[in-house]
Formats: structure tokens, C-alpha cells, sequence
């Protein structure tokens, strides 16, 4: 974690950090695209979640899976802004009990899917109209949709505590 640290504290002297602080508008748009990212992310996995939970039972289950594609490319939006975010200023993140915390849920989001996707998937995704999923499965919506909320909180303490562009 330190030589992460140090290498991300580098880059804020250099071209990247550089790049991200001297021009206002990279943050801005960075900013925007990180808000579609997240949207499309949680839109898309949420719809899914909730049919998991019981909602929209009209909807069967592997229908739902067409959204993925979306909630695929929202993760990759937010992860390259988020990237341009750290990199910009590794300082202000690097460290942070909110940052840490977001950090922390992502991954146990990830955690999430994986489970899903691996143990799941194969014996839910015939989950048809006015049929439950399982209780696994359920509990798994429900983990997600906790671990995205809890990631859309400790992002919002982070520009809370960083409420102006920092430059």
C-alpha cells in the first residue's frame, strides 16, 4: 500500500496530476461522466436487484440480464474517472476514512457479483415471470443494493469534505 501511496504522490507532481489540477474542465467533465457512470451502474443492477427481492415479477429474471452490457460500461466510466479523480490528487483521497471506506465496498461489491455470477446464476437465471428467486440470490440483491448505497454515501462524504474543485 505504502509504494501505492508514494507512486500515486508522484504522479501528482507529474504530467497526470499536473494535467488533472491545471485544467479546471477535466475535473468537471470528469465529474459528470463519474455521475453517468454510476447511474448507468446502479440503474441497470438495480432493476435486476429488485427483481431478484420480488419486485416487477412480471419481468423474468434472465430478460433483465440485457441490461448488464450497461451496468458493464457504467463501471468502466466510473472507474476511469475515478481514476483521473486519485490521480489528479492522490492527497486529498489516498488516506481518507471516506475513501477507504468506498474503496472497501466496491470490493465487496465485486465480491458480490462474482458469487452471483459463479454460484448463482446458473440455477436462477430461469427465474420466470411470477416466479421468486431463491433466498441466496435474494440475499445477494439485497447485499448489492446495500454495498451501492453505502458507495454512493462515503462519495458524497468525500466531496463533502472536498467541496470545491482542488486546484
Amino acid at each position: 500500500m505504502e509504494s501505492l501511496m508514494s507512486w500515486l504522490i508522484w504522479h501528482t507532481g507529474a504530467w497526470f496530476g499536473w494535467i488533472v489540477r491545471d485544467y479546471p474542465w477535466i475535473w468537471g467533465i470528469a465529474g459528470v461522466f463519474h455521475f453517468i457512470g454510476l447511474a448507468l451502474l446502479v440503474g441497470a443492477s438495480g432493476v435486476l436487484n429488485l427483481r431478484l427481492l420480488g419486485f416487477m415479477k412480471r419481468v423474468p429474471v434472465e430478460a433483465l440480464m440485457d441490461l448488464m452490457p450497461w451496468a458493464i460500461a457504467g463501471f468502466t466510466i466510473t472507474l476511469v474517472t475515478g481514476i483521473i479523480f486519485v490521480g489528479g490528487t492522490p492527497g486529498r483521497f489516498l488516506g481518507s476514512f471516506a475513501f477507504n471506506m468506498k474503496m472497501l465496498f466496491i470490493l465487496a461489491a465485486g465480491i458480490n457479483v462474482l458469487y452471483f455470477q459463479v454460484f448463482l446464476w446458473p440455477k436462477d437465471r430461469h427465474v420466470g415471470s411470477a416466479q421468486d428467486a431463491s433466498t441466496s440470490a435474494a440475499v445477494v440483491a439485497g447485499v448489492s443494493l446495500f454495498c451501492w448505497m453505502a458507495i454512493s454515501y462515503f462519495g458524497l462524504l468525500l466531496t463533502r469534505r472536498y467541496p470545491r474543485i482542488p486546484f
